[in-house]
């Protein structure tokens, strides 16, 4: 019973190998040239495919790699400009709220001494800040 099965199961293969090889032997492959042809088709077609499909496969991976690295570099970006602008913005605040720039921008006295000194007090506070912090390049007073 049991040789029975193992004669089904191992007959399958050679029934198709016997057929492939009928095959081969209808198209009369008698010429070495004829057969090595035939050789080379039969190989060179399943290398395609297989070259193809690993193409497109690498091809879809790389696009997905490049797209999480975009998203994850603009993520990075999105999060530096925002501390950046934070600090612009504590940066203004501190400006706006010492006292030293706060008695030069309300001075409306006559003394052009007491306005020098005042101006030149500002200047240096503003200089310091500018210097310390290097997302500033340098603040200008409009008035």
């Amino acid at each position: 019973m049991i040789s029975n099965i193992t004669r089904k199961i191992f007959s399958v293969p050679v029934k198709g190998i016997k057929a492939t090889l009928r095959f081969f032997s209808s198209i009369k492959l008698r010429r070495i040239r004829t057969k090595l042809i035939a050789a080379f088709v039969v190989t060179i077609i399943p290398t395609l495919l297989l070259g193809g499909l690993s193409f497109y496969n690498s091809r879809d991976a790389l696009k997905e790699v490049a797209v999480d690295s975009s998203v994850s570099t603009l993520t990075q970006i999105n999060n530096y400009l925002g501390l950046a602008m934070a600090n612009v913005e504590d940066l203004s605040i501190q400006i706006m709220s010492n006292n030293v720039l706060q008695d030069y921008l309300n001075y409306d006295g006559a003394d052009q001494y007491e306005y020098y000194s005042l101006r030149k007090n500002a200047d240096a506070y503003i200089n310091s800040l500018v210097i310390s912090n290097k997302l500033v390049s340098n603040i200008y007073f409009v008035e």
